[in-house]
């Protein structure tokens, strides 16, 4: 498709090397993402079938009416259109041409084991409101349309893995009904800024605020991308698309760069409401002293705006708790309004496996 990576021939998984090419059919982007896939009708009442253009109007309109917050047409660009590596929806189809079921997922580029990949990033599944409960002989309209999803473009040959950050009554749904299982080693973690004072190491290096992500974090991930198992892509197009060009939201960013050295070697992306702020996204440089040395400065920024308090989480392939609470972080009990879950869709790529070693943070959520 017009977003691929170069080449795809296989991976590596954690229990033996199969292959893995795209077949034709998850080819394009989400103009052209239907491909052969036929409308399929369950009933008198509803069918189901792929998103196709100009279908974004009654998406936005039963969206709006169903989460408590209305989106607007840029934004559903910037998330679907936009996108690094595309998209797919698939929906539920009233006879009267309501969208009543919506069931979608964002193509990440993914590493595992060295290799580059695409994976899942589930978001925005919802029933329109007077659809609730409706079924489709035994199951509920959204399991039909989320089944029809699967069927279509998860796989071998298409996306062996999904993942994405459902609330508590969504996620027992999709336990019992899709297969989702939750992630279990995941870290929540806060620092409160009221008589917290950061360790005094000295300046080791210069925080710049950034624009835009150059070619130097490119760099940065190249070096990065081999330490991780299996981790999303981080490179500077996906961090501009996440962070830059998002309409919706305003981050703050800051780099770290040694003295004397144009080199990026640590990055913050920093979200703020009111008078708390997210740790949304990071990379630290690799010394305890020079992190110290950076998250130092970021902390006096944050309390100079009137900041409180910090929250961030990211799961334990992560390998950042130590770290954190070095920077004065204390873990947290879990968030009850986010459940991380996942599902493999490829019998060589272990759950429990993944579950170990997915690298994930707040970056990739569509909470933040």
């Amino acid at each position: 498709w017009d977003k691929n990576p170069q080449s795809i021939n296989s991976f590596l998984s954690p229990m033996k090397r199969f292959p893995f090419k795209p077949a034709s059919d998850f080819e394009g982007n989400i103009l052209t993402s239907s491909g052969d896939i036929k409308p399929r009708s369950f009933s008198r009442s509803f069918s189901i079938k792929p998103y196709q253009e100009g279908d974004e109007n009654k998406i936005l309109k039963y969206f709006s009416e169903t989460f408590p917050r209305k989106r607007e047409e840029a934004e559903w660009n910037w998330i679907y259109r936009n996108t690094t590596s595309g998209a797919r929806i698939m929906l539920g189809w009233s006879e009267t041409g309501e969208v009543a079921a919506h069931y979608a997922a964002l193509i990440n580029r993914a590493i595992l084991n060295n290799e580059e990949i695409f994976i899942g990033n589930v978001r925005d599944i919802f029933t329109a409101p007077h659809y609730r409960g409706a079924r489709e002989g035994r199951k509920l309209l959204i399991v039909e349309t989320a089944q029809e999803f699967f069927d279509a473009w998860t796989g071998p040959g298409k996306m062996p893995f999904c993942f994405g950050f459902p609330n508590s009554r969504h996620t027992k749904l999709g336990k019992l009904t899709m297969n989702y299982r939750e992630f279990s080693h995941w870290h929540f973690c806060r620092l409160e800024l009221s008589g917290y004072q950061h360790q005094k190491t000295g300046a080791t290096g210069k925080v710049n605020q950034v624009e835009t992500f150059d070619n130097r974090f490119d760099e940065l991930w190249n070096k990065e991308k081999n330490k991780r198992s299996f981790s999303p892509v981080r490179d500077a197009s996906f961090l501009n698309w996440r962070f830059v060009n998002n309409p919706s939201q305003k981050y703050q960013i800051w780099s770290y760069s040694p003295f004397l050295s144009k080199e990026v070697s640590g990055y913050i992306v920093v979200l703020i409401r009111s008078n708390e702020a997210f740790l949304v996204d990071f990379h630290f440089p690799p010394s305890l002293q020079a992190s110290c040395s950076f998250w130092g400065e970021i902390i006096d920024i944050l309390r100079w705006n009137g900041i409180k308090s910090v929250s961030t989480w990211f799961s334990s392939a992560v390998k950042a708790l130590f770290l954190m609470k070095e920077l004065g972080f204390t873990e947290m009990q879990k968030d009850p309004k986010m459940e991380p879950v996942f599902r493999s869709f490829h019998p060589n790529l272990d759950e429990d496996w993944c579950n170990a070693n997915f690298y994930c943070t707040m970056a990739d959520s569509d909470l933040y």
